[in-house]
């Protein structure tokens, strides 16, 4: 027998009672329009404050007909509810004000704010029946108080009233359709298995108001066989109104027979049957017949329209099903096997678009060593090309890389930043549109990873790692989704479940490309001593490469242990007869290794040390243009470890020639605006602000022209601070566009929105200085700026009365800064003041 643990809350007591978290998973647990910041942010330490946010965001929608937050993506939801200031109820429904204020305090940002209990939340809101009103129409005033009253009944029957996102096996959309495997009775036809539904899922796709389950997902929840008891299950799995299931009969030696059954579970109606049959080298065809059938019988209760015919985009049979083959091997991660079927299908039609795709994602991630295959590059533009017909969600998916070629091609900056958002736009689409598919969520981590998107910059780690433990909950026996996962929960401070995801991932796939670094990383992770000793065997016989990688790749850099595992780590690159491998011999020659050392004294505070490491590979005649890059030149300059006349030399090279100012990824010398503003040295920021103007003006490059404008903007901005007009530069930092920073690759908006978080603090705005530093400051991330950041965001956090915030905050600090030189030293002690002041460790 088996014991299920289906309630939060009874997970939430085993917790209490000293039993292993039961939902601490690293995943966001339930709906996005109700979530806290906290539980958004899948914060592993909520309290009933949580419950409180969530309660307010009905009270609000109850009051004002929409929740406070809305969004076309959760994430989008999520990012408005952590930046954007409470909407004032009394603006979109005449309410009395302190129903308004009673309202707002539940939604406060931070838990200390918000009421302690249901109770306090009660009686505040019966307060407002005393209090005075926002001279309301009656007929307004008779419903706001309606509401108000329907929200104290609650509220008195509940006490505190929690509801998650419901499973999905109680959830059930009307339109939502799962196509089951089909019972095949044929060996020979053993591909039809699961190839119907690939096809009937894409012909069914986007008829009307249908969508349909990725049939990844559909595998993962099936259970059974084709009858209509495992239909009905599959329905409760996936959530999904409508099931199709049904066999592949052989009718004679050379036809066959195709019949579906449809299940409408939200209707109540058992069972419609569709039956094709036709000559078995056909079979393609019939299956996309029996989706029409299908799609007829749908009309009868929807509106679904004209009867059309989608395309799987060839009508070759021996394309097709090595096409099915391929599908099906990659879902299991079996990809020489998925490569071998793609291109059978290729070669057999040219303009198989799916295929293509096919190709280009498992190259992507698994590219071989054998030269057969073209770059997986090649192979999606040309799916670009063939990208007509195709089911809506294909379609869709293709169109963002169809974006993001024309970005490339583009020399117009206006239209490049057009054209990237269009990207962004398409994949927040098929999510908006799918959010069942693991593939729109794992695309859209994807987006959020890639530095040239403007994920990086608007969002902090959260946001990726969102997209890909939706992708996971989906489908966890996709691989792929768990590549970037252990680097971003050690980002965001979490090393026993960076450890188990590596551990998983590995498990699950074993012949991953990055399957030495990863395991090195987890071993490295792991405290015990079995762990350590086999670490210290691999450390003593890997490569360059996966040294490197474990450390920079899998973040181990930005994790602030106690032993400084990086630091080790990235000591031993240096071991005599060490080979670095063939995966990236640019970033690995044996010159310019050190600089990755150098990065990580820097973060954990040995400023002296990496400035000489630094300084002795830039001495080095061999050294490579990719020495300059992971360069703690600035950061240390700021700090004042590299002495003033050899800074104010080197940022002086920016005003006395156009050398750098058109560089894809700038030189040391182009970073030099917050060292100046930090010197008050007004004469360097003004003639480098001409010098931006000059730039932006000519002829360039979209992310030259960009950077330009973002360069000459800082400049004018920072001028008026270092004159004394803080006003002035508030409101000059505040107008500068987000879009100009899709070309920044030197961290300058990092730098720009610090200085302005720093303004408004002084100012008392320490709520929009919070907002900018938990979106901004990621992108300085494993720097010793980044750990000043995170010491300004404890401060504002302790004001603001976010005790949890703070606290871990200052204790990033001291964990980062364990063993510092002495220009860090007062920072450190403010850090552990703060923490004796919260009563932390």
């Amino acid at each position: 027998e088996r014991c299920v643990l289906a309630d939060f809350g009874v997970a939430r007591a085993v917790d209490a009672a000293g039993g292993e978290r039961l939902t601490e998973t690293g995943l966001a647990l339930g709906t996005p329009a109700y979530m806290s910041p906290e539980q958004a942010a899948a914060d592993s330490h909520l309290d009933p404050r949580s419950d409180i946010y969530s309660l307010g965001c009905v009270v609000y929608e109850m009051l004002a007909g929409e929740p406070p937050f809305t969004g076309r993506t959760a994430q989008a939801l999520i990012a408005r509810r952590l930046t954007d200031p409470v909407p004032d109820l009394c603006t979109v429904r005449e309410v009395p004000r302190a129903v308004e204020r009673a309202v707002r305090q539940a939604l406060a940002r931070a838990p200390a704010d918000r009421f302690a209990d249901a109770p306090d939340f009660a009686r505040a809101l019966e307060a407002a029946a005393s209090a005075p009103r926002v001279t309301p129409r009656p007929a307004v005033r008779r419903a706001a108080l309606a509401a108000a009253a329907v929200v104290l009944v609650a509220l008195a029957g509940a006490g505190l009233w929690l509801r998650g996102r419901p499973a999905a096996e109680e959830a059930r959309d009307a339109n939502l359709l799962a196509v089951a495997p089909f019972e095949v009775l044929e060996p020979s036809l053993d591909v039809w298995r699961e190839g119907m539904g690939d096809v009937l899922s894409r012909t069914l796709d986007g008829a009307g108001p249908i969508r349909t389950v990725s049939p990844s997902v559909v595998l993962r929840r099936w259970r059974g066989r084709a009858d209509r008891t495992s239909a009905e299950e599959l329905g409760r799995r996936t959530g999904a109104g409508l099931v199709v299931y049904g066999t592949v009969l052989p009718r004679s030696r050379d036809s066959v027979t195709l019949r579906a059954a449809l299940l409408d579970r939200a209707a109540g109606v058992g069972r419609t049957e569709v039956e094709v049959s036709g000559a078995a080298d056909r079979i393609g065809e019939l299956a996309d017949s029996l989706g029409i059938g299908v799609i007829r019988v749908l009309a009868s209760s929807r509106a679904i329209g004209s009867v059309r015919r989608t395309s799987i985009g060839s009508t070759s049979l021996p394309a097709l099903k090595a096409f099915l083959q391929g599908e099906q091997f990659y879902r299991r991660g079996q990809w020489d096997s998925a490569l071998t079927r793609y291109d059978q299908a290729i070669a057999a039609d040219s303009t198989f678009a799916l295929a293509l795709v096919g190709m280009a994602q498992v190259l992507g991630w698994y590219p071989p060593t054998a030269t057969m295959y073209q770059p997986a590059e090649t192979y999606m533009r040309r799916a670009t090309l063939h990208n007509h017909g195709l089911p809506a969600r294909d379609s869709l998916l293709i169109i963002t890389d169809s974006f993001a070629f024309a970005a490339e091609e583009t020399t117009e900056p206006d239209e490049w930043v057009r054209i990237t958002f269009r990207t962004v736009a398409a994949v927040e689409e098929a999510v908006r549109r799918y959010p069942e598919d693991h593939m729109a969520w794992y695309a859209l981590g994807e987006l959020r990873m890639d530095n040239h998107s403007p994920w990086p910059i608007a969002q902090p780690p959260a946001a990726s790692l969102e997209a890909f433990s939706r992708a996971i909950a989906l489908d966890s026996g996709f691989a792929p989704s768990y590549e970037h996962m252990p680097e971003l929960l050690l980002l965001l401070g979490r090393p026993k479940e960076a450890r188990h995801v590596a551990a998983t991932y590995l498990a699950l796939d074993s012949t991953s490309p990055s399957k030495s670094e990863t395991r090195l990383a987890a071993l490295l992770l792991d405290p015990s001593p079995t762990s350590r000793a086999e670490a210290e065997r691999m450390l003593d016989t890997a490569s360059v490469y996966t040294v490197w990688a474990a450390a920079i790749d899998k973040r181990l850099v930005s994790w602030p242990d106690t032993a400084e595992t990086a630091i080790r780590v990235l000591r031993r690159l240096g071991d005599p007869g060490r080979g670095a491998g063939t995966s990236a011999p640019y970033v690995l020659d044996s010159i310019s290794w050190p600089k990755y050392l150098a990065y990580a004294l820097a973060f954990r505070g040995h400023l002296r040390e990496a400035s000489a490491v630094n300084e002795r590979l830039l001495r080095h005649p061999s050294a490579s243009p990719w020495s300059r890059w992971f360069d703690t030149f600035h950061d240390l300059s700021l700090l004042g470890i590299v002495p003033d006349s050899l800074a104010r030399a080197t940022y002086g090279r920016a005003l006395e020639s156009a050398a750098g100012w058109t560089d894809e990824y700038p030189p040391r010398h182009m970073r030099g605006l917050p060292w100046w503003l930090s010197r008050g040295d007004t004469a360097a920021l003004a003639r480098f602000g001409a010098q931006a103007a000059r730039t932006a003006r000519a002829p360039a490059a979209p992310r030259v022209a960009l950077r330009a404008r973002l360069l000459g903007e800082t400049s004018v901005a920072f001028l008026e601070l270092a004159r004394g007009d803080s006003l002035a530069a508030i409101r000059k930092l505040s107008a500068i566009p987000d879009t100009l920073c899709l070309a920044d690759n030197a961290g300058h908006c990092f730098h720009l929105n610090v200085t302005l978080a720093r303004l408004l603090a002084a100012r008392g705005d320490d709520r929009r200085a919070s907002a900018l530093l938990e979106r901004w400051r990621w992108v300085g991330s494993g720097t010793p700026s980044f750990v000043l950041a995170t010491l300004e965001l404890g401060r504002i956090a302790e004001r603001l009365g976010d005790r949890r915030k703070a606290a871990e905050c200052f204790g990033f600090v001291t964990a980062a800064w364990r063993r510092p030189d002495p220009e860090l030293l007062p920072y450190v002690a403010e850090a552990r003041e703060g923490l004796a002041r919260l009563g932390a460790e």
